[in-house]
Formats: structure tokens, sequence, C-alpha cells
């Protein structure tokens, strides 16, 4: 009777957790983010969102932002203009959420993500 207290529960498996977010988040693609006349590297960035390295103290919790993320595609730049909220900061970091995303936006995302899958495909191939 005892045992059942002594043994670990079972933790279920990482594919059984159901997935909260609703866009995938990306963490190897070339960006940074241009907040405030200011540049700042991404950790990672998806269509809803983006964790950046920033100075915390700088931004408020919920403070509304205009966000524009540059992607470093192959054979120029893209910039991409979002208004978010900050969600989280703390450690050096800050999450921002933005808000709807309009078709344009949606489309330069996918152009994105499948600019870079297709660079990372061929560089696969050499």
């Amino acid at each position: 009777m005892f045992m059942k207290f002594l043994t670990p529960a079972k933790q279920p498996e990482a594919k059984a957790l159901p997935q909260k977010r609703r866009y995938e988040r990306r963490t190897m693609d070339q960006c940074v983010a241009e907040i405030s006349g200011k540049t700042f590297p991404v950790v990672n960035w998806s269509q809803g969102g983006a964790l950046v390295f920033v100075d915390d103290r700088m931004f408020g919790k919920e403070e509304r932002l205009e966000v524009t993320l540059k992607f470093h595609l192959q054979d120029r730049i893209v910039p991409i203009q979002n208004k978010a909220k900050v969600l989280r900061k703390g450690f050096g970091r800050m999450a921002v959420q933005f808000d709807s995303v309009n078709d344009d936006s949606r489309r330069a995302y996918q152009q994105i993500i499948d600019d870079i899958t297709t660079r990372a495909f061929a560089d696969s191939q050499a």
C-alpha cells in the first residue's frame, strides 16, 4: 500500500501535452525587433508575438508598442510592423503579443517562413 506513495508518478509525454500557442515559435531565424527607434535581438517569434532581449526597465507591463520585426532573408531585409502589448518582462527579456494580424502581415510572415525553409533545405543539399 505504501509503495504507491513511494513510486514516482508517470509524467505525460511531451507529445501528449496540449499546445497552448496559436502559432509555432521560431528560434533559428535571423531577426531583430525595432522598438522606439532602438534595435533589439529576438529570442524567438511567431505570428502572434515575440520574445525580445531588452533592458526590461525600459518598458512597462501592458504597455502598447509599435514593434517592427526585421528579417534577414537571402537577398533582402523584410520589415513587418506590428502593434503589440507587453505581456511579461524580466531577466533582460520582454514578451510581446501582437494585435490581430491582417492578411498582408499573414502573407508576409508566410513568405518569410517559406524563404527560410527553402534556404535551409538548399543548404542541407549542398
